[in-house]
């Protein structure tokens, strides 16, 4: 059975399906009516706040983003608790977030005019 992964936010969706065996995640959010100081406090930690530092909000989203699927290729998603996830890396069309039991994901980052998608595909 494949592994799905699925993500929605203000009308729009989108889904990834991996073959059995390859978890992934997906995330979609959406630029508009972002509150980047809002999002920098609260989802990342200190090491994650200074590599952002002065980073536009659409680049904190990516971030947000690449946490949100990993969670979701981990199972189990951020259930509150986004700064167990690590933001180490976060280039223009990548990342890399450490998951809480220490595994690290690479991460696929795409945007538009008006989103940012991130895609997880963790090593089964």
């Amino acid at each position: 059975m494949p592994e799905i992964s699925l993500s929605h936010t203000k009308g729009s969706a989108v889904a990834v399906a991996a073959p059995a065996g390859q978890p992934a995640g997906i995330d979609m959010e959406m630029l508009a009516g972002a509150d980047g100081a809002t999002l920098a406090a609260g989802a990342f930690g200190p090491a994650e706040q200074a590599m952002l530092n002065g980073a536009d909000s659409a680049r904190l989203i990516a971030g947000w983003c690449a946490k949100e699927a990993v969670a979701k290729a981990m199972g189990q998603g951020l259930n509150g608790r986004p700064k167990s996830f690590v933001l180490t890396a976060l280039e223009a069309d990548s990342a890399r977030v450490t998951a809480p039991d220490g595994t690290e994901v690479p991460v696929m980052l795409g945007a538009t005019a008006d989103r940012v998608l991130a895609l997880a595909l963790r090593q089964g």
